[in-house]
């Protein structure tokens, strides 16, 4: 395969698999933020809420992968032959793209749980009151 082909192939491939990270993370966390988005007393909460946990969740593993640059990985000075030219150089990237991709979703992981606890003490409180 030819090194501008190979290019291709693995940036979609490297794309595809992140963002099939994404909707893995995304479904395995659904079940557990919805049962908790319909214990809030708030309906308009809850709908926000479950509307944009999948598009936050898999939308930022997106925007990580395609954060990466060939820019920041000291390609800046070479021209798109070089760059094309060295196999090494575009695992090194793909390699990039996927922890970048990685990273992101364990930051929403993190963000969710923290929105997760919060709607918890919530629910909690209304029912205290109630």
């Amino acid at each position: 395969m030819a090194n501008e082909r190979f290019l291709t192939v693995s940036y979609f491939a490297s794309g595809l698999f992140c963002a099939c990270l994404a909707v893995a993370a995304y479904l395995w966390l659904r079940q557990p933020a919805n049962g908790v988005f319909q214990a809030l007393h708030r309906p308009d909460w809850a709908r926000v809420l479950r509307r944009s946990f999948p598009a936050s969740t898999i939308l930022l593993a997106v925007a990580a992968f395609l954060g990466v640059s060939y820019y920041s990985y000291g390609c800046q000075d070479l021209k798109y032959e070089d760059i094309v030219s060295s196999r090494a150089r575009i695992n090194t990237i793909v390699h990039a793209q996927a922890a970048e991709s990685f990273s992101s979703i364990v930051v929403a992981v993190v963000v969710w749980s923290a929105v997760i606890l919060l709607c918890l003490i919530v629910a909690h409180r209304d029912r205290s009151k109630a």
